[in-house]
């Protein structure tokens, strides 16, 4: 399932990472070998030594590791950010590794660092035996939310006049006893 948490932004280094992924947005994966083969263009690759994305890092993983079924451990894979601008979204995609296949143990996360309802709905399409499922989540500044990775969804356009800034991520898992 799905699971939000709202995390105390007074304790994160919001305008630090806000200002980072900014200052970045023109370095996206576009043109690489992206994160996502739809959100290529959108990704902003995070490298692993900021300390700004580190603490919120750390705060993610401690939740996100006591929220995850019991006998699976969780490996950060990658983290990136998007900054979209009024009238953007996010492709439609999921978070499945490529070279390694759906597994049903993984779990990914997006984190607002600037967000409201205004700036984009996430949403799940769940469409299953003609009954409609579908799981909207309405964005919150300092809002984490974690979903299996295999999920399909996207975000509708922002209509906010400022950026939605988010930082997303993907965590492998493991369940005990098993090589990765």
């Amino acid at each position: 399932g799905f699971t939000t948490f709202k995390l105390p932004v007074v304790k994160l280094p919001m305008e630090e990472m806000i200002e980072w992924l900014v200052s970045n947005k023109a370095c996206t994966t576009a043109g690489n070998k992206g994160l996502h083969v739809d959100t290529t263009a959108e990704d902003i690759p995070i490298p692993d030594d900021l300390e700004c994305f580190q603490v919120l890092m750390r705060r993610v993983d401690g939740l996100l590791q006591r929220a995850k079924l019991e006998g699976v451990r969780l490996e950060l894979e990658h983290i990136w950010g998007q900054v979209q601008n009024t009238g953007q979204c996010t492709a439609y995609h999921h978070h499945t590794n490529p070279e390694k296949g759906a597994n049903p143990y993984d779990l990914s996360f997006v984190f607002y660092l600037q967000a409201s309802p205004e700036h984009g709905v996430l949403e799940f399409p769940l469409p299953l035996y003609g009954v409609d499922y579908t799981k909207d989540i309405f964005p919150e500044t300092g809002m984490l939310v974690a979903f299996p990775s295999h999920i399909p969804h996207y975000t509708r356009k922002n209509a906010a006049e400022t950026p939605r800034i988010v930082v997303s991520g993907n965590y492998r898992g493991i369940p005990y006893g098993r090589k990765r």
